[in-house]
């Protein structure tokens, strides 16, 4: 209560952190209530959190309610750089 942490959900086959902050792709994605791709993990320094090492780039969308209320974010990595783009 009173505390803004996201915690993790279901996942599969890779490790997470859990719980984190509202820091990195996954907070940024929270606060802002738009989707951000990373083409590559690498140029993102500190702001990163690498929960897997392999990862190399990343799609977070945020979940709305209709009335804007964001209530989580989906998180998905590839091994691959620029695996992901608008269309996804």
């Amino acid at each position: 209560p009173n505390q803004e942490v996201m915690v993790l959900g279901p996942r599969r086959d890779k490790p997470a952190c859990s719980p984190i902050g509202l820091h990195g792709m996954c907070g940024r994605c929270w606060k802002e209530r738009a989707p951000v791709i990373v083409d590559d993990v690498a140029t993102l320094g500190a702001q990163y959190i690498a929960c897997d090492p392999r990862d190399r780039s990343e799609l977070v969308l945020p979940l709305l309610e209709a009335d804007g209320t964001c209530w989580g974010v989906l998180d998905a990595d590839s091994y691959d750089t620029g695996s992901f783009d608008e269309s996804d």
